[in-house]
């Protein structure tokens, strides 16, 4: 079984955090829900976190795995 995917979040400012809820364990919804995060809160980056390890990151344009 798969483990579930966690958001970690960098604003423009300040300290990152994670997201209160877990993404599930599909990564393409996983990235759907952090792409709609960035995109509504302005953040700097957002990361997927899987087993407590950067699993994917996303600047705005691209997903670190996908370059």
């Amino acid at each position: 079984m798969d483990s579930c995917f966690v958001l970690s979040i960098e604003p423009q400012s300040g300290n990152s955090f994670r997201h209160g809820f877990h993404l599930g364990t599909d990564s393409r919804v996983a990235r759907d829900i952090a792409e709609g995060y960035f995109r509504e809160n302005g953040a700097k980056t957002v990361a997927l976190m899987r087993d407590r390890k950067i699993f994917d990151l996303f600047d705005g344009r691209t997903w670190t795995r996908d370059s």
